[in-house]
């Protein structure tokens, strides 16, 4: 395993290991959870609509956002980064 992938690894398992240890280790805890929202859904409807409109939002800002910035952005590697990329790209010394 590279060193680099420890910090992008990390936050997974801490992740896995907060989710197994509520699961397992409180069992109880989680059951009365499930049975709750399974004898009143009210409260977990609402949060889903909630939660599913300010995630379309947050869709459509992003969508809008990404169309704006990506005629800059072909714009951008078509005149600097590309002729950067081939220059680079040829040995030192040599000009064609």
């Amino acid at each position: 395993m590279a060193a680099a992938d420890l910090p992008h690894q990390q936050p997974a398992a801490a992740t896995g290991a907060a989710g197994y240890y509520a699961l397992w280790e409180k069992q109880d805890a989680t059951v009365a959870a499930v049975t709750n929202v399974w004898e009143n859904p009210g409260p977990a409807f609402a949060a889903a609509q909630t939660g599913g409109i300010g995630l379309v939002s947050a869709a459509a800002v992003g969508s809008a956002a990404y169309r704006l910035v990506t005629p800059k952005r072909r714009e951008f590697m078509r005149e600097w980064v590309t002729p950067l990329h081939e220059a680079l790209a040829m040995p030192l010394g040599c000009r064609s």
